[in-house]
């Protein structure tokens, strides 16, 4: 989360200068089926997706209709199956006649030296329905099909207190604002490849 004594000017030029690198690389996201080895028979697959590609430590737990046997929290978590284009990923064995309701996963990404869940809340995926998940940093969204690059930026700036809307508006939450009561940011910037650019004052 980001700090709220960073310089308001900083923060709004870091915002912009991050969401038109993002948008006109449109995240060069390769196709997963075509890089990724085979799904192994009774298992699902979670991706995990973090903007700093920082996956040191991150595990997951499991409960329901998981088969992975995890006893004790912070010393039977499941590491991670691989690194693809997308980000870290765990193939979890489960047995879809398990769990309540019936075929429920129950998961958490949890790094334990550092003590935290990414996003924190329980996260669940019906394996009666889907063998496949992909999850952003900070976002509780259990996603079914592989996040949009408007997604995975709209995850970035939740974490900095900030929404993308698209590739002219950029929407702060409320609670930020009152912490910046007028601000003028100009940015001089020209990305003709996104179709927009960003030079004019804008006041808050």
């Amino acid at each position: 989360m980001t700090s709220k004594n960073v310089s308001p000017r900083r923060l709004f030029r870091r915002l912009f200068a991050v969401a038109a690198l993002f948008l006109c690389a449109g995240f060069a996201l390769s196709a997963l089926a075509a890089t990724d080895p085979p799904i192994p028979s009774g298992s699902v697959r979670i991706h995990y997706y973090r903007p700093d590609n920082n996956f040191n430590g991150w595990t997951m737990w499991t409960w329901n209709a998981s088969t992975e046997n995890q006893t004790v929290w912070c010393s039977t978590e499941l590491n991670q199956s691989g690194i693809d284009s997308y980000g870290a990923y765990w193939d979890v064995t489960v047995n879809p006649a398990w769990g309540t309701p019936p075929g429920d996963l129950g998961f958490i990404i949890h790094n334990c030296s550092l003590n935290v869940k990414d996003p924190g809340p329980d996260q669940h995926l019906q394996t009666l329905q889907y063998n496949e998940a992909w999850i952003i940093s900070g976002d509780s969204t259990v996603y079914t099909t592989q996040p949009t690059p408007q997604q995975l930026l709209n995850g970035v700036f939740h974490e900095l207190q900030t929404y993308w809307l698209d590739h002219k508006r950029l929407a702060i939450q409320p609670g930020y604002l009152t912490y910046i009561p007028q601000v003028e940011v100009s940015i001089s910037a020209n990305y003709p490849d996104c179709g927009f650019r960003v030079g004019e004052a804008v006041r808050y």
